[in-house]
């Protein structure tokens, strides 16, 4: 985790600067020829600004090695600066005017310092004045040029913040692929370098690859370190463009120069007698191995063996395979082509055999037309009002009707506040017959070298497990209502991994999914509340710190009722997926592994904190 700033905790726990002559005298056993205090020099600043900043940095290094650690100087006139260049996070108006504390602010004026500066890595700069607490954007104070590149350049080259920005370029991909069950988006190849949006809807062409990444978003793509955007489908079609080079989005074409027309694949040398047919059909390889495997020199052949029994003959599995025929209705002839089809692309990826799952079944896909329509969604929710409505309600009496009238309505719910129009593509459906299957090596130094590695994400995730343990049983948890930018909070944020973040119109949260914790934060930044998760519960890693009350993941719902008594309040089904009791008046809710409410030897699922009203 990347962070910003040292706390006032940190800095009291430094070595004092200011020296007073007679304290000094006092140790030599001189007599003092005066009383006033000795003022601390540029080099007290200088000399204190490099001993914190080591410090600072050991400290930090030692409870997370990877995090790239912000830089501190004291620099300006006569060193009365105190300049920080963060290594991530932007240097503005609230950086610097939440990043510091009062009792911070006053004992850096007691060392001389009049200035706290803040500059990141784009240019932007922020300045506290520690006298008159006014903040500057942009600052006033900048070093000089070359000295700022010499900080970013050793910042940059550290090997913690190239990892940072592999592990930046996976989440960023992993964030914008959320929401769509037909899509997805990942950071793959050489350092996570490229950017692949695949989709199982439709068929990929080069122009709907171009027009569903904007300006903006090939920007930040650039910014990350991507060097090619590739667009797939499920049919293994591919589509790539540079994100370095200009888009011509009027003609939805790439602007650069045509690439070279691709070589045609070497056919393998067939054995005689072979029935390897060729047709229209055409196999699809996707690789679920990351080892290279050499082609093989004739069609795979199809096996029924289960696949226990291939692995115990030393096969491997290094892939998935597939073909379609459009249409929908098979024969012979047609399953014959799509059989041939795959042994021949399964052989040409290195496999000996395939085993089918399906054989010539019907799919129906959503299909791209060109054509696009105009769709109005919600861009922004609120409270709006409701209609007054006047309501009648009459009963028949022996004098005729009587009739009584009333209203409704008029008050407030949560509503659109702002609508805008998305162009959507117009889909036409398409048939067609589809086999698909495993394919098989058999290759006894492959499962080897599968094997032994996958011991070795097994003990390292045995180590990272126990380290999260130990890291999350000293960090506890942070205090409800701290503002995120607050010394403290950076401090306890700097102690786990980067956070995957989701932004509402209401509120944010930070995912940690590794250490079991979510946070959510109102508008104003202000920690509202706190999820705790048990192994698994939506892909979380099971929270290894203590839970309120002394309670544990354990527990069932009977233990916990004999441990804090009767719930305020409790539900299950619709639309839950869980049965809950809530404890408004501690301040917990707690989620159970069960759909009943009455299943009370269910185990705690979930627990959230927040505020007691």
């Amino acid at each position: 985790m990347r962070v910003g700033v040292i706390t006032a905790a940190q800095l009291a726990a430094a070595t004092a600067i200011v020296l007073w002559a007679a304290g000094l005298w006092a140790q030599t056993g001189a007599t003092p020829a005066s009383t006033a205090p000795v003022s601390p020099t540029a080099e007290d600043r200088k000399s204190f600004a490099e001993a914190e900043n080591s410090r600072y940095e050991k400290t930090i290094i030692a409870l997370y090695p990877d995090s790239p650690v912000d830089k501190g100087s004291a620099e300006g006139p006569d060193a009365t600066y105190y300049v920080w260049y963060l290594t991530s996070g932007q240097a503005n108006a609230p950086r610097c005017k939440g990043e510091y504390e009062e009792s911070y602010a006053s004992r850096l004026r007691k060392l001389g310092f009049t200035k706290l500066v803040s500059l990141d890595e784009k240019g932007g700069s922020c300045e506290l004045d520690l006298i008159t607490r006014v903040v500057s954007v942009p600052s006033t104070f900048l070093p000089p040029a070359e000295e700022m590149k010499q900080v970013w350049k050793a910042i940059q080259d550290s090997p913690a913040a190239k990892r940072s920005k592999v592990l930046a370029r996976k989440e960023y991909a992993e964030f914008m692929g959320r929401g769509d069950k037909g899509s997805s988006e990942s950071a793959e190849g050489p350092d996570t370098t490229h950017y692949v949006f695949h989709t199982s809807r439709y068929a990929m062409t080069e122009a709907i690859c171009i027009s569903i990444f904007t300006d903006s978003v090939i920007a930040h793509i650039r910014e990350l370190g991507f060097t090619e955007v590739i667009c797939t489908d499920k049919k293994n079609a591919s589509f790539s463009f540079d994100p370095a080079a200009p888009v011509v989005r009027q003609n939805l074409v790439v602007a650069q120069a045509p690439s070279a027309p691709a070589a045609e694949p070497a056919k393998p040398t067939l054995p005689p007698g072979t029935e390897w047919t060729e047709g229209t059909a055409l196999g699809h390889f996707g690789p679920t191995v990351a080892q290279k495997v050499g082609a093989r020199s004739g069609p795979a052949k199809v096996t029924r063996e289960g696949e226990s029994a291939l692995t115990s003959k030393s096969y491997v599995q290094i892939g998935t395979i597939r073909a379609f025929e459009p249409g929908k209705k098979g024969n012979a002839e047609v399953m014959q082509e799509l059989e041939a089809a795959i042994l021949k692309k399964a052989a040409e990826s290195g496999g000996d055999v395939v085993r089918f799952s399906s054989e010539g079944a019907l799919e129906i896909l959503d299909v791209p037309t060109g054509k696009t329509k105009t769709k109005k969604e919600c861009a922004e929710t609120g409270l709006v009002k409701t209609p007054v409505k006047t309501t009648k309600s009459c009963i028949a009496t022996s004098a005729g009707p009587q009739c009584s009238y009333g209203t409704e309505g008029g008050g407030s719910v949560e509503g659109c506040v702002r609508f805008e129009k998305r162009e959507i593509p117009i889909t036409r459906k398409e048939q067609n017959l589809v086999s698909e299957g495993t394919v098989w090596r058999n290759d006894p130094k492959l499962a080897a070298d599968i094997a032994r590695a996958a011991e070795a994400a097994r003990a390292a995730e045995e180590t990272r497990a126990e380290a999260t343990r130990i890291k999350m049983a000293s960090a506890g948890l942070p205090t409800l209502g701290v503002d995120v930018n607050s010394p403290g909070m950076r401090a306890w944020l700097s102690i786990l991994d980067t956070p995957e973040i989701s932004k509402f119109p209401s509120t944010y949260f930070y995912s940690f999914k590794p250490e079991g914790i979510l946070l959510g934060f109102t508008k104003q930044d202000k920690l509202e509340v706190i999820f705790l998760y048990s192994e698994g519960e939506q892909d979380y890693r099971q929270y290894q710190g203590e839970l309120p009350y002394g309670l544990s993941f354990r527990n069932s719902r009977r233990e916990v009722e004999s441990i804090l008594g009767s719930p305020d309040d409790s539900g299950a089904g619709n639309e839950y997926n869980y049965a809950w009791t809530e404890y408004s008046s501690k301040g917990i809710r707690i989620h159970y592994n069960t759909k009943r409410s009455d299943d009370l030897d269910a185990r705690v699922q979930t627990v959230r904190i927040s505020a007691v009203p």
